[in-house]
């Protein structure tokens, strides 16, 4: 039994961030340069094909100036 749908989890995720980035009126590359993270990883992040690690998703939320909760899907 499968406790986590993996790809859902990760497409919901890259939806919540790349929403709080674009109301943030926040490009992709200024997301980039105060993450320190690669504007291509966060690319991949945003459209559910990365697997995140944690510490790159509290520089996500950091750089968005959110709380690390609000980027998380809930749980079904």
């Amino acid at each position: 039994m499968e406790l986590v749908n993996k790809a859902k989890a990760l497409r919901e995720l890259g939806e919540a961030i790349a929403d709080t980035r674009k109301n943030k009126n926040m490009s992709i590359p200024q997301l980039a340069a105060k993450t320190k993270i690669e504007a291509s990883i966060l690319e991949q992040i945003e459209q559910g094909s990365y697997d995140v690690e944690y510490t790159k998703l509290l520089r996500i939320a950091k750089g968005l100036d959110t709380k690390f909760t609000y980027i998380l899907p809930p749980l079904d």
